[in-house]
């Protein structure tokens, strides 16, 4: 191939990134274009984790350190941190306290 006409990038390389933010920071849409989701965050043996997801609506920026989720929620999602509705801006949620 040309130098520069190709790419050797293997669609399968994406899947971890989508499994540390599906599964380790728990953010998964519950409706078509991330107009609701859920953050569900599972840390297992680690102590900390954090990343960023887009949306049509921007970027969900989200970071989970034992048992505090601090979030940055774009306008025009609705969320929820195991079932506890939080608003689109800054968020900290304890939860051990709250879920």
């Amino acid at each position: 191939a040309e130098a520069g006409r190709s790419s050797r990038c293997q669609g399968w390389s994406a899947s971890p990134t989508f499994d540390l933010t599906t599964y380790i920071l728990g953010v998964r849409p519950t409706s078509p274009g991330f107009d609701s989701m859920t953050i569900d965050p599972f840390l297992g043996s680690l102590g900390q984790a954090s990343g960023r997801v887009p949306t049509p609506h921007g970027w969900v920026t989200a970071s989970v350190k034992g048992q505090v989720v601090e979030l940055d929620i774009p306008a025009g999602i609705s969320a929820t941190v195991r079932q506890m509705p939080v608003g689109a801006g800054r968020s900290r949620v304890d939860l051990e306290e709250g879920g």
